[in-house]
């Protein structure tokens, strides 16, 4: 598990307000994950005395020599708030007691770094919700994810022919991430259907209407909702808040709604690695309402190029699944198999 060092923990608390003995654990810390995060209480006075806030605080480390890396977290939670500004639904960076919505320590070689927001209400989808058998919560998906880029769209900043922006000196846009699942990937032929998918993208034209600074892991569980407040609306539709931002970058919506699109897929097929098909009709209806929901916020133009964001999302995990798919030789098979023959379909 990784850990923070005890003065590090203690200092990066104190600009946040609180104690590391507050601190209860929420998640991450494993090998695999990006952070820690941790919640505590921030009590803020009104007028009726003192109210105790619901806070979480997140902790991730980068060597301290990683320029980029320490700028482009900076520079994701000075976007992420940028959006929380102007309504949109996702959770919202707070700043500091030296009032810096990102505060970050050097010790021992690496570069800790803190940032706090008040935490979402509720939790993750589960498959016996309501409103996943009614649909409501694919359609709130939907909404969620257009609204965050209708407000993108409307921010007046110019993007570059190569997808980047003088917005932002470390996010370097949908490439980078490109290379760095490429150099991780060892799987040939897998490797090869993501060139494939690359050269494709590489053909796409960039514009403010198709392109911008997306959430890029905005999958199912990546959104909560309080069910208390969903069965208070007698089987209306989730209030959801898009949460981790720690992959957001520069890529095209469509690739971003296919994030969200797949990981829906994923529902209905009871698993990635269950082997089942997709009950009859369950995408059209499914995708229909979100694609519904979207709409409230801005028109997602073509889709005729959905079925390749999909196959871009579903080669991406393959790269961080390579050990679990490793020891269930079936389940390897079906994901390489569908993703060679999306592949394929480019060359047609």
């Amino acid at each position: 598990m990784k850990t923070i060092p005890e003065g590090v923990l203690r200092t990066l608390c104190g600009r946040f307000g609180t104690e590391a003995a507050e601190l209860e654990f929420l998640g991450g810390g494993q090998d695999w994950s990006d952070g820690i995060l941790y919640t505590f209480l921030r009590r803020s006075e009104t007028g009726g005395g003192v109210e105790p806030i619901p806070m979480v605080i997140k902790f991730l480390s980068f060597p301290a020599s990683d320029e980029a890396a320490l700028l482009r977290s900076r520079q994701r939670v000075e976007f992420v708030r940028y959006f929380g500004e102007r309504g949109s639904r996702i959770i919202s960076p707070e700043p500091s007691l030296r009032g810096e919505l990102h505060e970050s320590l050097e010790e021992g070689g690496l570069a800790f770094v803190a940032y706090a927001y008040r935490k979402a209400r509720g939790r993750v989808v589960e498959k016996g919700d309501p409103s996943i058998g009614t649909g409501a919560f694919f359609r709130a998906m939907g909404a969620a994810i257009g609204q965050l880029h209708a407000h993108w769209e409307a921010r007046p900043e110019e993007l570059r022919s190569d997808g980047t922006s003088g917005a932002s000196a470390s996010l370097r846009g949908w490439r980078d991430e490109w290379a760095f699942m490429r150099s991780w990937c060892r799987d040939e032929e897998v490797g090869s259907a993501w060139e494939r998918i690359r050269d494709a993208l590489e053909g796409l034209e960039v514009r403010k209407s198709t392109y911008g600074f997306v959430h890029n892991d905005a999958h199912a569980w990546n959104l909560v909702f309080d069910p208390e407040e969903e069965a208070a609306r007698s089987g209306g539709e989730p209030e959801l808040t898009i949460i981790d931002f720690d992959v957001a970058n520069y890529h095209f919506y469509l690739s971003d709604a296919a994030n969200a699109l797949y990981s829906i897929e994923t529902m209905g097929a009871e698993g990635m690695e269950s082997g089942k098909p997709l009950p009859d009709g369950f995408r059209d209806w499914a995708f229909g309402l979100f694609w519904e929901g979207y709409r409230r916020f801005r028109d997602p133009g073509s889709l005729e190029l959905l079925d390749l964001f999909l196959n871009y999302r579903r080669c991406l995990l393959f790269m961080p699944f390579q050990e679990q798919t490793a020891k269930d030789p079936a389940w390897r098979r079906r994901w390489k198999s569908k993703i060679l023959s999306e592949a394929a379909r480019l060359r047609a």
